[in-house]
């Protein structure tokens, strides 16, 4: 769940520009406790050495595994067990790695941990051809006879369902072994921003020397003074460009990847393999994007609205993160707590505990300091432990954004892993982050109707705008770029760093021009998004609004149905596939219906946005 730059930068106070941030009165604890996972790096690396010693075993199923449903049901638990562990060493590997990019050990923890990902999946790569063997009449015989098969329903059918696009299990196995080279352009890709290239130094008119790394760039774009925010954007994307061709050699590896991968399984694009591998209609996308170009009128007026609030001659996309209003208010993390308490109670009593008891814990990685990996993300894959979440805290709104979010995701993996069996407790993307924008939306609203004065309010208004613009008009604008270059690419076209701004040049234009000028040196922009490194990820984040949205209103409104369905679905876990379980709490996706209903929304914040200035 990563947020580096997910939503590429909601703005914040400009009040002052804070450097580091301050913790004054906090009582919560700032570093999670990995002794939660296991006791130290040795009692790690002995459980890594008792895992290879099980994966390497697990071939041994295969002579058994259709003889009967006890035997069926044998080796499926073995293997679930094996997974288990396996993630559960990843997550510690995980954590210390993301902790200090430069720890050697760390990172070579991390990398056995990838390697007996790899390993596993490779040593059982004989399974799922075993199962299209048994055949529906067979599976559905076992699962009658056999109730402690019930957990593997859902697997099942779903190999069942994918038969038409399975792999040999030699072809399977090989990929196993290679799958480092799969994951290597995300891997280059954050260790080339996280510890080698160099980010430059910027004084600002107030004096202060400001590092445009990835932090400090979103701190920097939002200041007051629009000389230095022009300033800050050309300094840092000048500092992207001078590494442009690096960073689409990377990203082009990483579309040939996922184009290779859509071509082995028989698909007719990546994005027909992205949205296959989760049952997702096709309908979801493009009624997505459709929307979204139909509503970009409402973006211009957003624009439009946002030049007379800051009372500009024109405007440039280094005014988009500046804030409209001010307030003088932080928030140290114990504040940020209290604030998204008081937010989520709409949600209940039950949800409410869980998370003033899971937020009081050791679970979270707060500070940022030199060598951390410079985003934010919650790693729920220790199913028998409890979630983690690594932040680079902030004492400011952007902060206190990312901490509610993250907890959003904490909260979803809290309720499904309290509900489902550990098979069908993982949750898939296009759901989970229903769950932390929800959360995110209940804040903006909150703090909407306990602003003090008309500054803050408008502050927090155009706050909530930027959460909406940014998830149901820039995920998308995002979205169409990935599907371009992909498209490109499979098309025989050579993808270089020059295709790809040309590309995203000519989207951000269709956007946000005329009422915006948009000038060479963003083509870069799409350099800055780590979620392209997650196949069709993007489009993910606009639904995810259109469904939250929803959600937020009506459970705010106090229809205690809606909010029981959402609920619901939350800790339903990966027992069904997430377009069913999000339709089957009120919201059809691939549907124009929610996207217009989020468009609505806009509009009358829009309407109060233009009452204020």
């Amino acid at each position: 769940m990563n947020r580096r730059e997910l939503l590429t930068g909601m703005s914040f106070s400009a009040v002052g520009l804070v450097t580091k941030p301050t913790f004054a009165g906090d009582a919560l604890p700032t570093e999670s406790d990995l002794r939660d996972l296991y006791e130290n790096d040795g009692a790690w690396t002995a459980a890594l050495d008792a895992a290879e010693a099980q994966v390497a075993q697990l071939g041994a199923f295969e002579t058994g595994f259709a003889r009967s449903p006890h035997l069926f049901g044998y080796a499926l638990t073995a293997i679930s067990q094996a997974h288990r562990q396996s993630m559960r060493l990843s997550t510690y590997a995980r954590l210390s790695a993301s902790a200090d990019l430069r720890d050697v050990a760390a990172q070579q923890r991390r990398t056995r941990a990838d390697t007996l990902a790899g390993e596993l999946v490779a040593s059982t790569a004989w399974v799922d051809p075993a199962i299209r063997m048994l055949g529906r009449e067979k599976i559905d015989a076992w699962l009658a006879a056999d109730p402690a098969l019930g957990p593997f329903r859902h697997r099942l059918y779903d190999v069942l369902r994918l038969a038409s696009h399975a792999l040999p299990a030699g072809e399977v196995a090989a990929l196993a072994s290679g799958s480092q080279l799969f994951d290597g352009p995300q891997a280059t890709y954050n260790q080339l921003l996280g510890s080698d290239m160099p980010h430059p130094m910027i004084r600002l008119s107030i004096g202060e020397d400001v590092r445009l790394d990835d932090a400090g760039y979103t701190r920097a774009r939002a200041i007051a003074d629009r000389t230095d925010r022009k300033r800050v954007f050309y300094a840092f994307w000048s500092s992207y460009g001078a590494y442009e061709n690096t960073l689409g050699s990377i990203y082009a590896t990483q579309v040939a990847a996922d184009n290779m991968l859509a071509r082995l399984g028989r698909y007719d694009s990546a994005l027909d393999a992205a949205l296959a591998a989760t049952a997702t209609p096709r309908a979801v996308f493009t009624t997505m994007i459709a929307e979204t170009r139909a509503g970009i009128p409402l973006l211009q007026r957003y624009l439009r609205l946002r030049r007379r609030a800051l009372n500009l001659p024109d405007l440039h996309y280094y005014d988009i993160y500046a804030p409209l209003g001010r307030t003088t208010r932080t928030f140290s993390s114990a504040a940020a707590r209290a604030a998204m308490i008081d937010s989520i109670r709409p949600l209940g009593t039950d949800y409410v505990a869980r998370l003033e008891a899971a937020s009081g814990a050791r679970w979270v990685d707060l500070k940022p300091r030199p060598g951390k990996y410079a985003g934010s993300f919650m790693n729920s894959d220790a199913y028998d432990v409890h979630p983690y979440i690594l932040l680079n805290y902030n004492a400011d709104y952007q902060g206190l954004t990312s901490y509610v979010h993250e907890w959003g995701h904490a909260m979803h993996s809290v309720l499904a892993n309290a509900k489902q069996p550990f098979e069908t407790a993982h949750y898939e993307t296009f759901v989970a982050e229903i769950a932390s924008t929800c959360n995110e939306q209940l804040l903006a609203q909150h703090l909407i109707d306990t602003a003090v004065g008309k500054e803050e309010k408008l502050f927090y208004i155009g706050q909530l705008l930027e959460l909406l613009r940014l998830n149901i008009f820039r995920e998308p604008m995002l979205s169409e770029f990935e599907h371009a270059v992909h498209t490109q690419a499979a098309a025989g076209a050579p993808m270089s760093s020059k295709v790809m701004s040309e590309t995203y040049l000519k989207l951000l234009e269709q956007y946000y021009a005329p009422t915006m000028n948009i000038d060479q040196a963003y083509a870069i922009e799409w350099s800055f998004i780590p979620q392209f490194y997650t196949s069709y990820y993007s489009f993910q984040y606009a639904t995810a609004i259109a469904a939250s949205s929803y959600f937020a209103e009506a459970i705010r409104a106090g229809h205690a149905g809606v909010r029981a369905q959402y609920l619901m679905m939350l800790a339903a876990g990966g027992s069904d596939y997430a377009y069913n379980l999000v339709r089957d709490a009120g919201v059809d996706l691939a549907s124009p219906t929610p996207y217009r209903a989020v468009m609505r929304r806009f509009e009358a914040l829009l309407d109060e946005l233009e009452q204020a200035i």
